[in-house]
């Protein structure tokens, strides 16, 4: 469990100096949060190219993979076990993902869900 506080500071970089419009890192907070929300984390492991993956069980009983990579850019393969039909990034974005495509992943972790 994790209590954010000073969600509203300004100076944290969530918001604009007015309080209320939210900045790109508090969008990225919040799509992480509804990511993680309802969801257990079953394991988390390092990968060829230190490619980091956390698999998550949803609500619905679906599961879902978090995907990044701290050091460098590179092009993940999705594993075709996954069943993974959609992609969701920081900045909300979703996009359909074909069998055995790959997702570009970075420092900025990537949602991969059946």
């Amino acid at each position: 469990r994790l209590y954010w506080y000073a969600w509203d500071n300004f100076l944290m970089g969530l918001v604009e100096p007015d309080g209320r419009t939210v900045k790109p890192a508090g969008r990225a907070y919040q799509n992480v949060q509804d990511w993680m929300t309802g969801a257990q984390v079953r394991e988390c492991q390092s990968g060829p190219g230190a490619v980091w993956t956390c698999q998550v069980t949803r609500d619905a009983g679906n599961d879902a993979w978090i995907v990044w990579s701290p050091n460098t850019k590179s092009e993940f393969a999705v594993p075709s076990a996954w069943r993974v039909h959609r992609v969701r990034t920081l900045a909300g974005e979703t996009r359909a993902l074909e069998a055995r495509q790959r997702v570009a992943v970075g420092a900025m972790p990537v949602l991969l869900e059946q």
